[in-house]
């Protein structure tokens, strides 16, 4: 498995890293507090995806090589799992090497 880190692809990425939302983060649960603590009902479910787009692309136990939120899944992979164009029930999908694709729900 490479080591080069992926460009994050969530489109508020550089956001939440700008905010440092992810900074001095020791346990899950302070994560929850943080992500629970933003404004607006859309932005803690944005904030997850960023992290979990980060974790899947960081961790080698997912071997993922590959991690798209549903914005920038390649239409191919939409289409090969039947995902329309809502990302309702699937908020993206990752891959690596030569095992099958799963999606982040």
């Amino acid at each position: 498995m490479s080591t080069t880190p992926q460009t994050p692809k969530q489109p508020k990425a550089g956001l939440y890293l700008q905010r440092k939302l992810f900074d001095g983060i020791a346990r899950f649960t302070d994560l929850e507090q943080r992500i629970a603590d933003l404004p607006a009902n859309q932005e803690p479910g944005d904030a997850f995806e960023v992290f979990v787009d980060a974790y899947l692309s960081t961790q080698p136990l997912h071997q993922a090589k590959t991690v798209w939120p549903f914005s920038a899944i390649p239409l191919a992979i939409k289409d090969r799992f039947a995902l329309g164009q809502s990302d309702v029930g699937a908020d993206g999908v990752f891959g690596g090497g030569i095992k099958v694709l799963g999606d982040i729900s």
